[in-house]
């Protein structure tokens, strides 16, 4: 088949194994400070998106788990990787969250400005919001705030600021 026809996913796929095993035997002593600086944040970032990029497809993959009997998506992906279940259902629970509700969260984790830590702290203080008292309104207010705070801070902080994002 031709790459032409193929999914974009399946080619972005193929591109990026291909590239990793380019490097697989690349040592990185060579690289300057600055160098290994900018490589791994960089890393940081990609592997962030692609954890975003899976998330985005598990949140339209429950099919798999029909074919197989299994429970879900996650208990799919656990048996197929050998990885744990519980993980893997957190995962699929926050990917319907960003899929579903928080969907400003969810592409700010595909473009890689907030990484998987911070998505779920942000997630989980939006949750924790009275929508039905404050509004939609608020509420999406709030989502954009924490969005912007991701770029400045850690998901410690981010808890923190999620409590108070009200006041």
């Amino acid at each position: 088949q031709e790459s032409s026809s193929r999914h974009p996913l399946l080619t972005c796929v193929d591109t990026v194994e291909a590239a990793l095993k380019d490097v697989a035997g690349v040592h990185s002593v060579f690289l300057t400070s600055e160098e290994k600086a900018d490589v791994l944040r960089r890393l940081h970032t990609l592997e962030g998106r692609v954890t975003g990029l899976r998330l985005h497809v598990m949140s339209a993959s429950d099919e798999l788990a029909e074919t197989t009997a299994d429970h879900s998506v996650a208990t799919w992906l656990s048996c197929e990787t050998r990885t744990d279940p519980r993980s893997q259902c957190g995962d699929l629970s926050l990917a319907r969250s960003l899929e579903r509700r928080w969907t400003r969260l969810g592409e700010a984790v595909r473009d890689g400005s907030v990484n998987l830590a911070q998505a779920r702290v942000i997630a989980r203080a939006l949750d924790e919001l009275p929508e039905a008292e404050v509004g939609r309104e608020v509420t999406v207010r709030a989502e954009e705030a924490l969005i912007e705070y991701a770029a400045e801070y850690a998901p410690r902080q981010l808890r923190r600021l999620g409590r108070r994002i009200l006041e």
